[in-house]
């Protein structure tokens, strides 16, 4: 069997872009989802005061009360009580939690629930 040596380099060429291709917005978004579902449950042991939130060079996140669209078709708006924006999402969408913890993503087109991983 005789190696193509070319094709042997392109291999291995291709495997290490793949490993050093950063994560995607995916991954990304659950990454900050369990951010702020931490700063929900921090808030909510404080007593849920009126003042919450914080800002570093990377992200902002702050109490909100208002409501977005549900994700399903039809369904009722959700009541989301805090907002994070981050650098990582380079103003495609934004973050927002409900009081029971839960995480939506709205950008311009949807808005879709970020499971917590298990």
């Amino acid at each position: 069997m005789r190696v193509n040596h070319s094709q042997t380099i392109s291999v291995l060429v291709a495997l290490l872009v793949q490993s050093c291709v950063p994560y995607s917005l995916d991954h990304f978004k659950q990454i900050k989802a369990h951010t702020l579902r931490s700063n929900v449950k921090e808030w909510k042991m404080k007593g849920k005061p009126a003042a919450y939130g914080y800002t570093n060079s990377a992200e902002k996140c702050w109490l909100l009360n208002t409501t977005i669209p549900s994700p399903t078709a039809g369904g009722s708006p959700i009541a989301v009580v805090m907002t994070l924006e981050s650098s990582v999402f380079q103003e495609r969408g934004r973050l927002y939690a409900a009081d029971s913890g839960e995480v939506f993503w709205k950008d311009d087109d949807k808005v879709e629930l970020i499971k917590a991983r298990k």
